[in-house]
């Protein structure tokens, strides 16, 4: 297939095909909003289907097609993704697959427009469900402080965009400039297709003229400069506190490895560093947990604390980052870091979603498949966890500040 990336995930076991097409493009902040658009209104009305009843008794005719679309931004490289799952033909009538193929082309590439405008009644609804969104969104106070650390951190950093779009660019949005840039995305996007369970390429002969190849460097490299704090004040009961580390010259061997068994040891492991010393020794925190965007070239540290103890706090997690640096932790927790993530591999490859995700792994950040990484892991020295921990740099410490008691 011209201008494609087919990857075929042969299965035999699970009951269910998954197909997932991914449109990627580079990442603008300007399109977002509209890529969220989109991922509701193609799936309210087609030209075929008129309604979004029509479509939803179409899809349930069809065994009940699940149907879901969302947009990921991997840094410099941003995604609309729609997954379609439904059984495969052994245990349907004969040839359901390729009526299930011919009602993705549907949705996908003859979406309900006339006069170039998406249909009005389409477009006011999903209008409503992205405004819905963004708004439930940044009610969240977690999502607000990690965002408002991101921006202080980098303001031009990839991570720090609202991955729902924004309501100033929701006013932009016409019907008919929304159709314009529905089809830009699929004439000029880089199409990359997901089949897991029964499929032959032919299968997906409905995509084999569509989208383009630009080439796009997904690594982002957050800025770095000296440490900075600020503090905003909320009407919150419990304040939040994000401690944002720059990654330097991280290698993506180094993010798939030695990166793993070090947040484990630091603050994913029930024995971890953050979890005993700050949280149940030091009882300074309700919650704390740590990661890492490295495709962002970032780590971060979030706790839910009160406002008193934020000085505090920031020390001992900072001393907790040290004596990582330093190699202040035992073999045995390096062992018992290393089952863990096996087992959580293995437990990858019972999960058909999980199974696809780990293939885009591969395919952009070039990851290896998960068999090896559980070869490879045990590979892993303490050394190359140290080596790791001093990339480690902090940037920025952020505070939602709550009531102080």
């Amino acid at each position: 297939m011209a201008n494609k990336n087919v990857h075929l995930i042969k299965d035999r076991i699970f009951k269910k095909n998954i197909l997932k097409i991914n449109f990627e493009r580079k990442t603008d902040r300007s399109e977002i909003t509209k890529l969220n658009f989109l991922t509701h209104i193609l799936f309210l009305s087609s030209n075929k289907y008129k309604t979004e009843r029509k479509m939803l008794t179409r899809a349930q005719e069809l065994y009940d097609v699940g149907q879901e679309s969302f947009v990921n931004i991997y840094a410099n490289a941003t995604i609309l993704c729609f997954r379609f799952t439904f059984l495969k033909d052994q245990y349907t009538e004969p040839n359901n697959s390729k009526a299930v193929m011919d009602f993705i082309n549907e949705i996908l590439f003859n979406p309900n427009v006339k006069n170039n405008k998406f249909n009005k009644k389409a477009f006011e609804i999903a209008k409503k469900e992205v405004v819905d969104e963004i708004k439930t969104y940044f009610e969240n106070k977690n999502t607000y402080s990690r965002l408002k650390m991101i921006e202080y951190m980098d303001k031009d950093s990839p991570a720090a965009i609202e991955v729902v779009g924004t309501l100033d660019e929701i006013e932009k949005i016409t019907r008919e400039n929304l159709y314009e840039f529905y089809l830009n995305v699929i004439n000029t996007s880089l199409i990359d297709i997901f089949a897991f369970g029964d499929f032959k390429e032919k299968d997906l002969s409905f995509l084999s003229k569509r989208g383009a190849n630009p080439k796009i460097e997904y690594f982002y490299k957050t800025k770095e400069h000296e440490v900075r704090t600020y503090i905003e004040r909320d009407n919150i009961s419990q304040s939040k506190l994000v401690m944002g580390y720059n990654l330097i010259d991280v290698s993506p061997k180094e993010a798939e490895y030695a990166m793993q068994i070090y947040l484990y040891l630091l603050g994913l492991g029930p024995t971890s560093k953050l979890f005993v010393n700050v949280r149940e020794k030091a009882s300074l925190c309700y919650s704390i947990s740590v990661t890492t965007r490295s495709i962002n070239s970032f780590m971060m540290i979030n706790a839910g604390i009160a406002a008193a103890n934020f000085d505090k706090t920031v020390e001992l997690i900072s001393k907790q980052v040290d004596e990582m640096r330093k190699g202040n932790f035992k073999e045995k927790d390096i062992e018992s870091a290393k089952l863990t993530i096996k087992s959580s591999y293995q437990e990858i490859l019972e999960n058909p979603y999980s199974i696809i995700n780990s293939y885009e792994a591969v395919n952009y950040l070039g990851y290896d498949l998960i068999k090896t990484r559980i070869k490879k892991i045990d590979l892993v020295t303490k050394e190359d966890i140290i080596n790791f921990a001093n990339k480690i740099k902090l940037n920025t410490i952020f505070l939602l500040e709550g009531k102080k008691k």
